[in-house]
């Protein structure tokens, strides 16, 4: 039990050590981002100079930044553009398709069509050679009413 103790206190110191040195940073930190005159820490650096890098840190992030962008805008035209030729292709394809069943339908319905027209002619030669023949009938009965 008192290994177990001792350990934790040990840890518990080590912890301790861990959290200092973070908090150290971290004010290190907070100066390097707001003035040079904040830090309280001996540099080789020149506190000046230490603005500038900062300073040139965020011209570079902001530079790579829009670079991205650009490219990232650049991917974005060639996207739409092999999307308008893509679309362009498939609606090509969709018009001949659609002329072929267009060409596919006329034949069908000119088939139709000129059923329906057989039928009616063939009314009409079928009416026409039955009133023919009505008017031959009804003549010949004529004449055989004038004879007698």
């Amino acid at each position: 039990m008192s290994q177990n103790t001792n350990n934790e206190q040990n840890n518990g110191g080590d912890n301790n050590k861990v959290v200092k040195q973070f908090n150290s940073n971290m004010e290190k930190f907070a100066a390097l981002m707001g003035s040079p005159a904040q830090i309280k820490i001996q540099t080789k650096v020149k506190k000046d100079s230490v603005s500038d890098m900062i300073s040139d840190l965020f011209k570079e992030e902001n530079e790579a930044i829009i670079a991205k962008t650009k490219e990232d805008i650049k991917n974005l035209i060639k996207a739409k553009v092999s999307f308008d030729k893509e679309l362009q292709a498939q609606e090509k394809i969709l018009e001949t398709l659609k002329i072929n069943k267009m060409k596919e339908f006329n034949a069908k319905a000119v088939a139709v069509f000129g059923q329906i027209e057989g039928i009616d002619s063939m009314t009409t030669v079928y009416s026409n050679a039955l009133k023919e023949a009505t008017e031959a009938r009804t003549e010949v009965e004529k004449e055989d009413t004038n004879e007698a």
